[in-house]
Parts: structure tokens; C-alpha cells; sequence
């Protein structure tokens, strides 16, 4: 265990904390948090555009999510860092999907979550999307519809359909786990035990959230 951060801490947490505050934390903060046990950072960085950022109401610049990454990985190297992605949206196609994924590669992250746009009530995209009808219409197609393995209702455009979205969803998740620098991070950095633990919640995630095949669910846990 690397102790060049301080004394041992029994307790071993992570926090959720916006890009743009994480940008603005001293080295100091930063290492006060690693000193007091935190051991990784989850952030929502959403989009690769600032346009696009804009289009979900995401008060958030590209430049802040580089520099909250560049500060925290120059500052506490062991500081594990996650970021959260959302494909789809108004006005994007595969192009743009495929520039989120690529952002996300670019980023000093250690851990990446894809999911495609959702709808809830008391958003805008609620309104565009259910024109007027009631949360209770929401809760019933959401409830009702046995092919969305989600559990959500998706953002669909005519050149983001829900099908195209889980696919793309998927071979985020697989572009990014399966790059040989992640593979070798992980495999270096973490113990035997931690690997099987990770692999077995890599199987259960894919199996209820994907509903993946056990020969998929095999060839996705055989990336790490």
C-alpha cells in the first residue's frame, strides 16, 4: 500500500464533486482529502462540447473538465478519478457520440460510465418528448415496454434511435476498458483479489443492466 501520502487511514471512501470545483481545489486540499482517506473522485463530465454541454443545461466548460483531471492526477497521482457520460442528445448524431467517447479517452480518468440520455419528468426533454402528457404516461411506457432493458425511457431522434444508442453505449464501455494502457494500469496498480472482485461486478452489472448473454458477459470480463 503506498503511504507517501501520509499515515494508514482505516477508511477508505470516494465523494461526488462538480468538474469545475475539482479545477479550483489547492494541492493542498487535495491532499488533505487523499490524508483523510478519500481514494477517488466522481465526476459528471457529460459531453465533449461545450455546445453540447450547453444543449443539457450543463453549466460546464471542456476546459474546466481537463483542468479539474490535470490537477488532481499532477497534485495526488494515486487519486483515482471517474467521470460520468452521457450519449445522445438534441442535435447529435454518431459523429458526436463517437467524439465523446474519444474525449473520454483523451481525460487522465481511471474509470468511465457511458449511458445514453434519459427522460424524466420536469425536464425539458420530458415536455419535447411526452408533448403535454402526465408523469403517469412516463411511468407506464417506462413500466410497460419489455424490450428497454434500461428501465429508462430513452432520448431517441430519427438518427439516434434506442437501439443505435444502446449499441454505442456499449462500444463506449468496450473502447474505453479495452485500450492496453487501461489494461495495464489495472493489471500493475491492483491486487489479485481486488482483480477477481472487479471482474465478478464487471459479469453482474453486465448481466442486469445490458441483459448480456453469458458468452457476452465471458467476452466483455475477458477485457480485463
Amino acid at each position: 500500500m503506498n503511504h507517501a501520502m501520509g499515515g494508514y487511514h482505516p477508511v477508505r471512501w470516494e465523494m461526488e464533486v462538480r468538474c469545475d470545483a475539482v479545477a479550483s481545489l489547492s494541492p493542498q486540499s487535495l491532499r488533505a482529502l487523499y490524508e483523510a482517506g478519500c481514494r477517488q473522485i466522481n465526476m459528471g463530465v457529460e459531453k465533449a462540447s461545450d455546445q453540447h454541454l450547453k444543449g443539457i443545461n450543463k453549466r460546464l466548460t471542456t476546459a474546466e473538465i481537463i483542468a479539474a483531471c490535470d490537477n488532481v492526477k499532477s497534485v495526488v497521482p494515486d487519486l483515482r478519478l471517474a467521470g460520468t457520460f452521457i450519449l445522445g442528445g438534441p442535435n447529435e448524431d454518431q459523429s458526436d457520440i463517437e467524439g465523446t467517447i474519444a474525449f473520454a479517452k483523451s481525460l487522465r480518468l481511471d474509470f468511465a460510465h457511458f449511458y445514453p440520455l434519459e427522460v424524466y419528468p420536469g425536464t425539458p426533454f420530458f415536455q419535447e418528448v411526452f408533448d403535454g402528457r402526465s408523469p403517469t404516461a412516463w411511468a407506464y411506457e417506462m413500466l410497460e415496454d419489455d424490450e428497454n432493458c434500461w428501465g429508462e425511457i430513452l432520448y431517441e431522434t430519427k438518427r439516434l434511435s434506442k437501439d443505435c444508442l444502446l449499441e454505442w453505449t456499449q462500444e463506449a464501455y468496450r473502447q474505453f476498458y479495452r485500450r492496453e494502457e487501461w489494461i495495464e494500469r489495472f493489471t500493475n496498480s491492483t491486487q489479485a483479489e481486488m482483480q477477481e472482485t472487479a471482474l465478478k461486478v464487471i459479469e453482474r452489472w453486465c448481466e442486469d443492466r445490458f441483459h448480456l448473454t453469458p458468452d457476452e458477459v465471458q467476452s466483455v470480463a475477458d477485457i480485463a
